[in-house]
């Protein structure tokens, strides 16, 4: 997730940002909408089964030739 593209990040241990991050989503609409739509996007796109087969395979691939850290 990029800050600002496809969602609003904070650090874990910070409540006063996080606090600032949901009132600004709940105070803006368009960044709620534009948000949502890229996170979506993203999902559809790394995230579908054509993608996670490829990258297992990869993963097999490297483990078959002996490069395990791959």
């Amino acid at each position: 997730i990029r800050d600002g593209v496809e969602g609003l990040l904070v650090d874990q241990r910070d409540s006063v940002k996080l606090g600032h991050a949901i009132v600004k989503l709940i105070e803006d609409k368009k960044l709620r909408i534009r948000l949502g739509e890229k996170g979506k996007e993203k999902i559809k796109n790394e995230f579908n089964i054509k993608t996670q087969v490829d990258g297992l395979i990869k993963v097999w691939e490297n483990i078959c030739k002996g490069n395990v850290n791959a």
